[in-house]
């Protein structure tokens, strides 16, 4: 699941074609001003939005380390936390090359 801030998406969809806030909104659930998006609905509207190819190394690796995460007993909230790691965006976090597992196990 990718939680998405709704200001942020406001503020995106300025520089995007008309009806991009509409479509994204209806694909996924808003909860306390986040909307959360499948993985497979994510990687379809960024496909569809930006132009960009969706399966990138950055992104494969991620979802490989967000998989260890899963698995780990020290994740929290499906694993977009961690009683290791206190930051603001535990998924943002582990998506950076540099970041490092605190258990090394990515």
């Amino acid at each position: 699941m990718i939680k998405l801030s709704i200001s942020s998406l406001e503020e995106a969809s300025r520089k995007r074609p008309e009806g991009y806030l509409q479509e994204v909104m209806a694909a996924g659930r808003v909860e306390a001003g986040f909307l959360w998006l499948s993985d497979e609905d994510y990687a379809a509207l960024r496909a569809r939005f930006s132009g960009a190819d969706a399966v990138t190394p950055a992104a494969i690796k991620a979802k490989a380390r967000y998989a260890i995460c899963k698995s780990c007993v020290n994740s929290e909230n499906n694993a977009f936390g961690c009683k290791l790691h206190k930051g603001c965006c535990f998924g943002r976090w582990r998506s950076q090359p540099e970041s490092r597992c605190y258990l090394g196990k990515w």
